[in-house]
């Protein structure tokens, strides 16, 4: 019967174990690892800045608590929003002998107690640091801090020193702040545990959806890439074929380099690989035109004449020495002319049978 009712008083009493979770936050150096670090009674030489987040377990009375300890460097904050909606509370410490970034404190609270996650949740303020000879009082840092500004906040503040001598006691006001903000979640720790249950499955929802569309961007992007990898190389294989592929296809054969860069629309004579210059190499139809052989000025027209060129003494010429533009030669390719017949002095003799 004794056994039954010792059973009973362990089990009412495990009952009224309760788990809460805190998140622990500050600028850096302001002494959050080291009082985690004393609240868990462990040695406070030699720590380390925080780089991200740690976890700690404390029990205090027949309270389980989980304390998240977050980095405080300007680039490690953003990361401090992820876990509001998964606390009970908060504990932000503020290093009272650092007078000179109070101000950066106090904006970096403001700004985190307007996320709705910790709206109406217990906030514990630590002024850090009371054994430096110029640190704040709490009332001071409260007074920097603009806590008197803030509406429906229920916070308290507790000057503290977290670092002490090896094999000092806690101190006190450490105690007492812990104390308070357990009181104040256990006032009541049924409303904020419906809420951070739904608060957090809501939180993970929304993270699992976003890594979701990050995942879709991703392959989406890399398709992307490797769509135009594949255009690229198709574009480099139709480049690698020979310009005159079409020509060789239909019979031309390969017209050679020179050919390939004189316009379609110029004739090229096979000989001298030139265009021809207009008028200079028509062929000169020596055959009288029907319309002029009853002309009374057709007589008087040598044959080969071309209208609107002057007449060509071709009889004139040494027999010797072919006309160059008989031939079709352009005049930077003709022979030099024959000299001039007949005597000094007098005019030149006009052999030609119809002037004799």
């Amino acid at each position: 019967m004794f056994g039954l009712a010792q059973n009973l008083y362990l089990y009412l009493k495990k009952r009224k174990e309760r788990l809460l979770t805190l998140v622990l936050v500050g600028l850096d150096n302001a002494g959050k690892t080291t009082m985690l670090c004393n609240l868990r009674g462990a040695s406070t030489d030699n720590i380390t800045p925080t780089w991200g987040f740690s976890s700690e377990n404390l029990v205090e009375g027949k309270c389980k608590m989980d304390i998240y300890d977050l980095g405080g460097g300007k680039n490690i904050r953003k990361i401090w929003e992820r876990y509001y909606a998964e606390v009970h509370g908060a504990v932000f410490v503020v290093d009272a002998n650092d007078r000179d970034r109070i101000e950066e404190a106090r904006d970096v609270l403001h700004d985190m107690l307007r996320d709705p996650h910790l709206s109406g949740k217990p906030i514990l303020i630590f002024a850090n640091k009371q054994d430096l000879p110029k640190a704040m009082t709490a009332p001071e840092v409260a007074q920097a801090l603009g806590l008197h500004t803030l509406q429906n906040l229920r916070h308290n503040i507790f000057d503290c020193t977290a670092k002490t001598p090896q094999g000092g006691e806690v101190d006190q006001n450490l105690k007492r702040g812990i104390k308070w903000i357990i009181k104040a979640v256990e006032s009541e720790y049924a409303v904020l545990s419906q809420r951070v249950e739904k608060e957090a499955a809501a939180q993970r929802a929304e993270e699992d959806r976003l890594k979701a569309e990050r995942k879709a961007r991703v392959e989406a992007q890399r398709a992307e890439r490797k769509r135009e990898q594949e255009l690229a190389e198709k574009g480099e294989d139709l480049e690698a074929q020979p310009l005159t592929q079409g020509k060789e296809e239909k019979g031309l054969g390969n017209p050679g380099p020179l050919a390939e860069s004189i316009p379609s629309s110029l004739s090229v004579d096979p000989l001298l690989r030139v265009p021809p210059r207009p008028g200079l190499l028509t062929p000169i139809d020596k055959s009288e035109p029907e319309a002029c052989k009853d002309s009374p000025q057709a007589a008087s027209i040598p044959l080969g004449h071309v209208k609107g060129q002057p007449v060509l003494d071709l009889d004139t010429e040494d027999d010797s020495q072919p006309n160059a533009n008989s031939l079709g030669v352009p005049d930077a390719l003709s022979p030099p002319a024959a000299p001039a017949t007949g005597t000094p002095g007098n005019p030149m003799y006009d052999t030609h049978p119809d002037r004799m």
